[in-house]
C-alpha cells in the first residue's frame, strides 16, 4: 500500500503528467491510498475548476484514511516524541505520517521531513506496478 504525497501531485501536475493514468494500477490493485490534507494540499492550487473537477474525482476512487480521533492522538503522540528528539515536523506531514503508519502504507514523497519519522517506509519514486487481481480473485 502507498500514500503518495502532495509533493509528487503537484511535481505532477506542473509537469502535466496525467497522474490518473499513472496511479491506475494501484487504484486498481487498491494499493493506493489518501488522506485528507493531501487533498486540501492538492486541490487548493488548482486555478481551472474543471481541472479541479476531475482530480476531485479521481481523489474520490481512492480509500481516505480517516482522520478521527484516534488518529489525532497518534498525531499528537508523533509530534511530541519526534520534537524531544529536535525533529520538529510541520503539522501537515506528521498527519500524514500517523495516517501512513496507521494503515501500514508506505510514503512516495519529495520531501524528505517524512524520512525523519520511525518505521515509516519512504520512497521518492513509485515503487514498481503492484499484481492486479484477475477478476475471478
Amino acid at each position: 500500500m502507498i500514500l503518495v504525497d502532495s509533493t509528487l501531485y503537484i511535481d505532477w501536475l506542473r509537469k502535466r503528467i496525467d497522474f490518473a493514468r499513472l496511479l491506475e494500477p494501484w487504484v486498481r490493485s487498491r494499493n493506493l491510498c489518501l488522506c485528507g490534507v493531501i487533498r486540501v494540499e492538492v486541490v487548493r492550487g488548482i486555478l481551472n475548476p474543471k481541472q479541479r473537477a476531475r482530480i476531485e474525482e479521481f481523489f474520490d476512487l481512492i480509500p481516505e484514511i480517516p482522520t478521527d480521533p484516534a488518529l489525532w492522538r497518534d498525531v499528537a503522540t508523533l509530534a511530541w516524541k519526534l520534537d524531544r528528539e529536535g525533529k520538529v515536523i510541520p503539522l501537515p506531514d506528521l498527519i500524514i505520517s500517523a495516517g501512513a503508519l496507521k494503515v501500514g502504507a508506505g510514503v512516495v514523497s519529495l520531501d524528505r521531513h517524512f524520512w525523519e519519522v520511525p518505521g515509516l517506509a519512504c520512497q521518492s519514486d513509485l515503487p514498481s506496478t503492484p499484481r492486479i487481481p484477475a477478476v475471478s480473485e
